[in-house]
């Protein structure tokens, strides 16, 4: 059964079973797999892209990992941490929770558009915080969807076939990301070793 996950052309060919319902159980698993096991969505946002096409697979993993955001993000605003101890083994609630409204803020953001960050669990962590609803959906979007678009492209194909789009693409990317990096990571990692190095009162 697990041999079906092992590679992407297996699920290719997992998903494509599904028929007409294809999209539909894509859709479920992009929201599942950031609210129940929260593990990396870019392997499956890559996969959407050579099931649907760029913008189709761009559209449902967008759809289906934003509205799974704010599910585990409302979900644990109701609960609580006992649902998100699970799986936050390192602890972000407590980081994100020491932090004020500001820093939280720009440190949600990095966390979303840099990658190697666990965004799934920051935003299970987010909901413990007391940042507005509004205010987690406008970062969720501004930081998410470019990681997104870029990896349904891959996914489509479009890169390896156009070699100049590749090269404006990634230099874009690139350019984002590493100026995200240049002006707030540096800043975010000593707000973050500040307050953990606080007594606790």
């Amino acid at each position: 059964m697990f041999s079906v996950f092992s590679t992407l052309s297996s699920l290719k060919a997992f998903f494509r079973g599904f028929g007409l319902w294809t999209p539909l159980v894509f859709l479920i698993l992009q929201v599942v797999q950031v609210v129940i096991a929260p593990i990396p969505g870019g392997p499956l946002t890559v996969l959407g892209g050579m099931l649907f096409g760029w913008w189709q697979g761009f559209l449902l993993s967008a759809v289906g990992e934003i509205f799974g955001s704010c599910l585990g993000f409302l979900i644990t605003r109701k609960i609580g941490a006992s649902f998100l101890r699970r799986f936050d083994k390192k602890d972000w609630s407590k980081k994100l929770l020491n932090l004020n409204e500001k820093k939280l803020d720009a440190i949600l953001f990095i966390i979303f558009i840099l990658p190697g960050f666990p965004d799934d669990i920051a935003c299970l962590a987010a909901g413990l915080t007391p940042m507005p609803f509004p205010t987690f959906l406008k970062l969720c979007l501004l930081g998410r969807l470019p990681g997104f678009l870029l990896n349904s492209l891959i996914g489509a194909g479009i890169m390896l076939d156009n070699h100049r789009l590749t090269f404006v693409l990634l230099a874009a990317y690139l350019a984002i990301v590493v100026l995200v990096y240049w002006c707030f990571h540096g800043r975010a990692n000593r707000l973050m070793a500040r307050h953990q190095q606080k007594p606790n009162k």
